[in-house]
């Protein structure tokens, strides 16, 4: 209830100056934004509205040092800052969302002295990383991939962005959708060396499906139909639930498409090809932005297990990382 408590305030800070930043015109939004005849409470209370919609808190991201330290209540020190500030020179991007800012303490009782040290360590970057970054390698050499070349496991891929894979049975599908991107950004994030040469910058607008997702898709697919080995699909990104419902629900329809032709082919064939088992969605957003988990996308995954369970599908898992309790 104590730590319940200070979030609560937090949570209030983070509205009230955010209601200012409106008001100054600092902040100008289509969809968030005050009618000039609101008095304070009215404003405030819309902003509680907004605080419970995961678009808002993508719009509203933290994207520079300045309003970090302004939106903790100029808490973080001189050397802190200048850390943040040779990470925005050093070309490391900046994406904090409000909720998740609102679990950082700044009123720092005897009770919670570096209790959010996990959480802090996530936004706050090191002095290491900003001196290492440029020349970061990717962690796995199988992540490094040329068009038209087998990567080191020996896996030739229809996309070299779309398709990650290192073991026979499972492979990773990152999607042209928002599913790209990330409802922030973890200092530990291990596609930091993609980040390097500004793919996956957070530019949310950038990273909307283009015309060419549907056929991309089912050109995708194709590749999992006519692969022998293949059991496990992992759907990330990027996160796997920042796509919206309705691509998220044609994404899992393809892979059911697929898994049923499979499936049905495999009754005509001498060599049996494997099947897919199992499909995980990885995804932070449980931690990151709980107001993502909605009815209509609840809606979405039991529609999908359902029906995807009759065909032999085994498993539907969301597979998430909490890095502290701190973060629940």
């Amino acid at each position: 209830p104590r730590i319940v408590k200070l979030r609560q305030e937090n949570k209030e800070r983070i509205i009230n100056t955010f209601i200012e930043k409106i008001d100054d015109g600092e902040i100008n939004d289509s969809k968030y934004n005050f009618n000039s005849e609101l008095t304070k409470e009215e404003k405030y209370l819309k902003m509680l509205k907004w605080w419970d919609d995961s678009k808002f808190h993508l719009r509203f991201a933290i994207r520079t040092p300045d309003l970090l330290n302004e939106l903790l209540g100029y808490s973080l020190d001189p050397d802190t800052m200048q850390l943040l500030y040779d990470a925005e020179k050093a070309g490391i991007p900046f994406f904090i969302n409000p909720y998740y800012l609102s679990l950082l303490h700044v009123r720092v009782p005897y009770y919670a002295i570096g209790a959010d040290l996990a959480i802090r360590d996530y936004i706050i970057y090191s002095r290491q990383l900003i001196d290492e970054f440029g020349h970061i390698n990717a962690w796995e050499k199988e992540d490094i991939v040329e068009p038209g070349k087998p990567n080191a496991a020996g896996w030739l891929l229809p996309s070299f962005h779309n398709i990650h894979r290192r073991y026979p049975e499972v492979a990773i599908l990152i999607p042209d959708t928002m599913g790209r991107a990330c409802a922030g950004l973890c200092s530990s994030c291990q596609r930091m060396f993609d980040f390097q040469d500004g793919r996956l910058n957070f530019n949310l607008r950038k990273l909307m499906p283009d015309e060419t997702w549907d056929s991309r898709l089912e050109k995708l697919m194709k590749y999992f139909e006519e692969d022998s080995q293949l059991k496990d699909i992992l759907i990330t990104g990027g996160d796997a639930l920042m796509s919206s419902d309705q691509s998220l629900e044609k994404i899992l329809n393809s892979i059911y498409d697929m898994a049923a032709r499979k499936r049905e082919a495999n009754k005509n064939r001498l060599e049996k090809f494997a099947e897919i088992i199992r499909v995980r969605l990885g995804s932070r957003l449980p931690v990151y932005l709980p107001q993502r988990i909605t009815t209509g996308l609840i809606n979405v995954l039991s529609n999908f297990k359902k029906k995807a369970s009759a065909i032999g599908i085994q498993q539907f898992i969301i597979q998430t990382h909490f890095e502290s309790p701190m973060e629940i």
